[in-house]
């Protein structure tokens, strides 16, 4: 029943399927008509915007994440301002500002920025100044500071790069942008690194961008007048939807024949010598993504080039992206999953095996669990470790802590959930960690097990699609089919062991 279900998610997979979020439905919002501008482009936008405030005055994800909150409040309170001053817009906004001043504190209790913060906010920060937001300005100095050291590392003619990930937050650049330097920023889908919220932006300094207005349409009228963290995530998307069901079928012959039109998209849009990006538009390959497509690809019998991986070896470890300022934690993991599948053509394999494992024993929060920049919850990284490092003997420290934790964290329901809730995707990474341990004759306790399927099974997220946001972005999002197909591998796995 669930391996039929898991391979049916492969027939939702193509551009990529990402609830809205409120970040870049307020940026898509704040856009004048280009043939009226004392009127909103996008009026959906507002709509969605006035039906998505939170109880508290914030807007954001449901999961308590306060990057994500302040981000996406201050940008909602920006697009209501700047089209409406009645009562209730007056109202809306005045609560935005109570909910910023409270979230304040708990930006120190996230484990990571959202993507781009430190160069975001000091520019939001400015715009909401000038539209005289009650805030405590001073209390974000640090953030102008880390600004400034990031932008330090970059040379500034690669800000206006393709190549660079400075471009996907382009809305940094606020008053200072050169649209002469920016002309050939648009990506083929008429984006600017598929960022609607970068979009935006461009077009407030570009107007005349035809195809920038095109892009934007074509995504309001997707989600009713919201609008997705990213669009497309079409190798992202596919690429994670085999490795879980890959992860449930390691016998992969049946999902090679299946999943042909996934495999010849990624396999056509690998570049030789550099690897994937999140889309096949997006000219910065990243080793996450090189990482679970390559271990995709070479597990369905595709010969790869393993020599990929050493342009992004550091001394004592590996970069996801050029310039960033923290390692990515589940890249490493990731990485170390691909060379288990290298058989020929990398001489230095141990070498970036033992550095790849080297990183992650230091990266460990508490000596127990991992946390990553690209997700919420330590669940992810920390299973998808789990199941990376298997049950060789010389990770059997970091797998024995890492699965003692897992074992005593579930919650008396059968789920898990770091932010006091249980979800339907902790549970699901949870399980099929737990389950791949057992596979390999491992012993793992089967009421833990059984809790955590039944709870599945139950799932209203599941059952509905609705599964909460914790992925990283510039604001937290959901990659729907992404995460569904976590569920279904973990409820697969369940159902070889009954």
């Amino acid at each position: 029943m669930w391996r039929e279900e898991l391979l049916g998610v492969l027939k939702h997979v193509g551009q990529g399927t990402i609830a809205p979020v409120a970040y870049d439905t307020a940026w898509v919002a704040c856009l004048p008509h280009p043939d009226d501008p004392t009127r909103p482009a996008f009026p959906a936008t507002l709509q969605w915007l006035w039906d998505h405030q939170r109880e508290d005055g914030s807007w954001g994800a449901d999961t308590p994440y306060y990057h994500d909150r302040i981000l996406s409040t201050l940008m909602a309170a920006v697009a209501l301002s700047t089209w409406m001053n009645d009562r209730r817009t007056r109202r809306q906004v005045d609560a935005a500002q109570r909910a910023v001043w409270q979230y304040l504190a708990g930006l120190r209790r996230d484990p990571y920025d959202t993507i781009g913060f430190e160069l975001i906010l000091p520019t939001l920060l400015k715009t909401v100044r000038q539209r005289g937001f009650h805030l405590p300005y001073s209390s974000f100095d640090q953030y102008a500071r880390v600004r400034e050291a990031k932008l330090a590392k970059i040379p500034p003619a690669l800000l206006y790069s393709p190549r660079t990930t400075t471009t996907f937050s382009l809305e940094f650049m606020g008053d200072g942008f050169d649209p002469g330097l920016g002309a050939g920023l648009l990506i083929e889908n008429g984006s600017i690194a598929a960022s609607p919220s970068a979009t935006a932006y461009y077009l407030t300094k570009a107007p005349e961008e035809t195809a920038a207005w095109e892009f934007l349409e074509k995504i309001v009228r997707r989600d009713d007048g919201g609008v997705p963290a990213v669009a497309p995530i079409d190798m992202f998307e596919p690429a994670w939807v085999l490795y879980n069901i890959l992860t449930a079928y390691p016998e992969p012959s049946e999902v090679s024949r299946i999943a042909q039109l996934q495999i010849q998209h990624l396999r056509a849009s690998w570049k030789g010598g550099e690897g994937s990006a999140m889309n096949s538009l997006l000219f910065s390959p990243d080793l996450d993504c090189s990482s679970v497509v390559f271990r995709v690809l070479s597990q369905i019998g595709l010969r790869m080039d393993p020599r990929v991986f050493l342009r992004y070896e550091e001394q004592d470890h590996f970069w996801c992206y050029p310039y960033e300022r923290d390692p990515s934690i589940s890249a490493h993991v990731h990485l170390l999953e691909a060379l288990h599948v290298v058989e020929t053509g990398l001489s230095e394999r141990e070498r970036l095996q033992q550095k790849a494992l080297g990183f992650l024993d230091k990266a460990r929060t508490l000596q127990t669990f991992w946390f990553d920049k690209w997700h919420a919850s330590p669940y992810y990284t920390t299973a998808h470790a789990v199941m990376a490092l298997g049950r060789d003997a010389d990770n059997s420290a970091l797998v024995a802590d890492a699965l003692y934790w897992i074992a005593n964290t579930q919650n008396p329901d059968g789920s898990w959930g770091h932010y006091q809730v249980g979800t339907a995707e902790e549970t699901a990474y949870c399980l099929q960690a737990l389950l791949a341990y057992r596979r390999d004759g491992g012993n793992v306790d089967r009421g833990l097990v059984e809790r955590a399927a039944a709870y599945l099974i139950d799932s209203v997220e599941r059952k509905t699609l609705d599964y909460r946001p914790l992925w990283i972005g510039k604001s937290l999002y959901t990659p729907t089919y992404v995460v569904h197909s976590a569920v279904l591998s973990a409820l697969a796995m369940y159902e070889d062991l009954c």
